[in-house]
Parts: structure tokens; C-alpha cells; sequence
């Protein structure tokens, strides 16, 4: 069995498959199932602690680099003095060396893809659970969860003497008051003081 054999068997289909998987909406129990295998088929150890994740990541990116130094070392060395059938041959194993090339692309690629997203989905759903909890709080000290924070816009925006909220009971004004009035009058920014 050629190395690049064992590359499209074996290096090629989890990535793919768990990829399509994480992308698709599914329900929460079953993205919770599917992200619990991710999990330890990603973290699983391989030789002294390293990951699986983190060692298929590093064996696809030197076979991705090692076909892309062995592609151009193939075109550079293309001689125009070749009669037909050794031009054949030697594009036969350029155009084999770069399939071999896009092969290991896809595949370093396609893991590094699986990490992201196992990574993205699981701040995702971790980020869904404290909005729930928090809702749930919400509802809990007597807000209803559905009330705005804040009254809806109406009128001009700032600068204008109009309300901008209109709640029941509550005017806001729009514009800020002066800066001599929110200023501490006994200090004075950027100068000394006389003495």
C-alpha cells in the first residue's frame, strides 16, 4: 500500500465526514452527541500525549509541503530537447505529482477546518447555554424576558430640545447638558492653579 493510499483511506475521510456533520443543522441533543465523538476522536492520544488532531495536522502539512517542493522540482526540471513519449512520461508524473499535491491541500486543510469548527460550535453552543441561564434568571427575579431594555426611538436625535423616549410617565431629553455643568468647577483641567 503507497503512502498516498493511506492518505485518501484513512487521513482523508474522518476529516470530511465530521466536517459535513458539524455544518449541518441538526438538533441540540444530536449536535451535543456528535460534538461529544468530535471530541474524543479529535483529543484522542496518539504517542505520548500529542492528539490526534494536532498530529494529523502535522503529518498532512509535511506530506502538503513535501508534494508542493516535489511538484516544482518536477516542472523546473522539464527539458524541451524530449522526444513525445518521454514528454508523456514526464508530464504523466507532474500531472501525478499534482494530483498528489491538491490530495494533501484538502487534507490539511480539511483538518484543520474539523479543529476550527469542533472549536467555533462549542463556544457556540457554551455561549447559548449562560443566554438560557441568564433568561431564566431574568424570569426568575419577575422580569418577563420579553420586555426591551429600553423604550423605542422616537423624535430627533441628539442636539434636538424633542424626547427621544416616550415611555409612560418618563421624558428623556436628547441633548447632554452643558460641559460647565457636569465640569468639578474647582479644578481646571490643564492649567495651575494660582495661588
Amino acid at each position: 500500500m503507497s503512502s498516498w493510499k493511506i492518505v485518501v483511506d484513512f487521513f482523508l475521510p474522518p476529516p470530511l465526514i465530521l466536517t459535513l456533520l458539524l455544518i449541518l443543522p441538526m438538533p441540540r441533543i444530536v449536535k451535543q452527541g456528535l460534538l461529544s465523538f468530535a471530541k474524543n476522536f479529535l483529543f484522542l492520544n496518539v504517542a505520548g500525549g500529542i492528539k490526534l488532531v494536532h498530529f494529523m495536522l502535522l503529518v498532512t502539512g509535511i506530506t502538503f509541503i513535501g508534494a508542493m517542493v516535489h511538484t516544482h522540482k518536477l516542472r523546473q526540471d522539464l527539458d524541451p530537447t524530449l522526444t513525445p513519449n518521454q514528454r508523456t512520461a514526464v508530464l504523466a508524473r507532474i500531472w501525478r505529482e499534482e494530483r498528489n499535491f491538491w490530495i494533501s491541500a484538502l487534507t490539511f486543510l480539511l483538518w484543520g477546518l474539523l479543529y476550527r469548527f469542533y472549536l467555533l460550535t462549542m463556544d457556540h453552543l457554551s455561549l447559548q447555554n449562560k443566554v438560557k441561564s441568564l433568561e431564566a434568571a431574568l424570569r426568575s427575579a419577575g422580569g418577563s424576558g420579553t420586555e426591551p431594555s429600553a423604550p423605542p426611538l422616537h423624535g430627533k436625535v441628539a442636539g434636538s430640545k424633542k424626547p427621544v423616549h416616550e415611555a409612560p410617565g418618563k421624558v428623556v431629553e436628547a441633548s447632554a447638558p452643558p460641559l460647565e455643568e457636569t465640569r468639578d468647577s474647582s479644578k481646571v483641567i490643564g492649567k495651575k492653579k494660582a495661588a
